[in-house]
């Protein structure tokens, strides 16, 4: 048996035929709540620092900026700071 569903904001008229197995947004917002803490520290990026020559790290790696060509922040240990394009 389908059931008639209408999209409220296009007014499209959808069939579903079966229930589908959906997590609620809670239970998706958390997995990707603890995914997102873990992936802030700071990881190398194979790219060569041009004051020491050690590897740099790409500070925030979940942040790009938005600049045409995006670009990421990127440090070193030696105290370098700048941008690297993605």
């Amino acid at each position: 048996m389908c059931k008639e569903v209408v999209n409220k904001l296009t007014g499209e008229i959808h069939f579903i035929s079966s229930p589908k197995l959906l997590r609620s947004l809670e239970e998706h917002n958390a997995i990707c709540s603890n995914s997102y803490v873990a992936s802030q520290v700071p990881q190398r990026n194979g790219i060569a620092c041009p004051e020491c020559g050690e590897e740099l790290y790409d500070t925030n790696p979940n942040m790009t900026l938005t600049s045409m060509v995006p670009k990421k922040v990127t440090h070193c240990v030696c105290g370098y700071t700048g941008y690297r394009n993605c």
